[in-house]
């Protein structure tokens, strides 16, 4: 065999293995992969683990409760359950949440529904 045939050989191998990688389902192996939600709260970015909340959603109004609870601004209602709201910046030692807008993160693996106001998904 000479040296041509020998590089067409190589080449025709390599175009096959090429085209075969692409042929099968990915491969990635066992690699552990987390989803993350990003949001802001108190100015700062912020995420969490997809796995350790149940969902978000919109802010909807907020009834004030008396209370001494730090952070706590109310109660609201998702979905026909009541949750307690709290404003995440305070907890985490970052400023209140500003205006009327924002986001619910609802506590996921708690017997209690609880739901934590941040300013921007």
């Amino acid at each position: 065999m000479n040296p041509a045939q020998k590089t067409a050989g190589r080449a025709a191998a390599f175009r096959e293995e090429f085209d075969h990688a692409f042929a099968g389902p990915l491969n990635i192996g066992k690699r552990n992969f987390e989803a993350w939600i990003c949001f802001r709260s108190g100015g700062e970015k912020l995420a969490v683990r997809t796995g350790q909340i149940a969902g978000v959603a919109r802010r909807k109004r907020i009834q004030p409760i008396p209370t001494v609870a730090p952070g706590l601004l109310g109660i609201t209602a998702l979905g026909g359950v009541l949750f307690p709201v709290y404003d995440l910046g305070p907890l985490l030692g970052l400023p209140v949440a500003a205006g009327t807008d924002g986001w619910f993160l609802l506590a996921g693996g708690v017997t209690t529904p609880v739901a934590f106001l941040v300013d921007q998904m």
